[in-house]
């Protein structure tokens, strides 16, 4: 599998061969077939992985806390960013195979929906507390601002061939702004980010 994140990534996906990967784990194609069927199979199995660690280390460890919603804001963001670095060829590979491949699409469609349904129930918390900022519907607005942050992430640290040092914690901050903007009364991001 390690063999084959590398081969898509340097191949693109559409032009890399089993035999390809097969040749860089260095094994046989007979080994190769005892695990996986095909060239999807073992790409499927990548991104299922893939799928449930960004999932996972999206939200680890950043509860929400209403006395300091702005600290768990800034820690998922952060760790989002900082996964997104280490995976950033197999996101790459993610967006080609989604124009074509039905069933990557299909389930990046399901972890994206198992974040929005996550956030949205955070908003609701956060408008129930009287923190969160009134009249927003929670499920739109994670859709929302979870699409515009994985576009920024796919523009800003994925698509580069080099990225600047300072990008990933330009973008972080950005994204900690906006996002506190839209989701809580001034009083709660005002503080923290007139810092």
């Amino acid at each position: 599998m390690d063999a084959a994140r590398q081969v898509f990534s340097e191949m693109r996906y559409t032009h890399a061969r089993v035999q390809d990967v097969t040749e860089c784990a260095g094994f046989s194609l007979g080994a190769f077939y005892r695990y996986f069927s095909d060239k999807d199979d073992i790409l499927f199995a990548i991104v299922s992985i893939y799928f449930d660690q960004a999932y996972a280390t999206t939200f680890l460890g950043a509860r929400y806390d209403p006395s300091n919603p702005m600290q768990s804001l800034r820690k998922s963001t952060v760790q989002t960013i900082e996964f997104s670095m280490e995976n950033r060829n197999l996101i790459k590979i993610l967006w080609e195979t989604s124009q074509f491949n039905r069933d990557i699409e299909e389930q990046w469609s399901e972890l994206r929906s198992r974040i929005y349904r996550k956030i949205a129930r955070l908003i609701t918390r956060a408008q129930e507390d009287n923190i969160g900022c009134p009249g927003i519907d929670p499920i739109y607005t994670a859709e929302l601002l979870t699409c515009m942050t994985e576009h920024a992430v796919y523009r800003k640290l994925v698509l580069p061939s080099k990225i600047p040092a300072r990008e990933p914690e330009n973008l972080t901050e950005h994204l900690v702004n906006l996002w506190a903007r839209v989701l809580f009364l001034p009083q709660v991001w005002q503080p923290v980010l007139a810092k």
